[in-house]
């Protein structure tokens, strides 16, 4: 027959918590609505893409640095003022966090005309 004791049972003393004074957990905090802003030009879609969250999910730090340095890989965002995802308020009715994404655009597009002479084929006029 097996006996089984509970820790302390055979000194009569009270067993420790093995981790004194560990904090609470953090409370879980969830996605509620994604919102962009200054985006003119850019889809949504194709911000939305470079997300590895969206709504319903847990918030995760590691995630939203992730999505901003992605966000910036793409070019198309103004690199002297990045991309920024901050936590916004939470919805009093869910309790959910808005996570709002900050973009500015740059230039993307390039147009460039050119022209000369020449002695031998006369004016000529080139654009890419």
């Amino acid at each position: 027959m097996a006996v089984v004791l509970a820790a302390g049972a055979l000194c009569g003393c009270r067993s420790i918590d093995p981790i004194p004074n560990q904090p609470p957990p953090a409370p879980v905090e969830r996605i509620g609505q994604i919102r962009i802003e200054g985006n003119t030009v850019t889809q949504e879609r194709v911000i939305l893409k470079q997300l590895d969250f969206t709504t319903g999910d847990l918030l995760d730090s590691k995630k939203v640095t992730k999505a901003e340095t992605d966000l910036l890989r793409l070019g198309i965002f103004d690199a002297e003022d990045p991309p920024k995802i901050t936590v916004g308020e939470t919805d009093p009715t869910t309790g959910f966090k808005t996570i709002v994404v900050r973009v500015k655009e740059t230039r993307t597009g390039v147009v460039v005309i050119g022209g000369g002479s020449n002695i031998n084929r006369g004016y000529e006029v080139r654009s890419k």
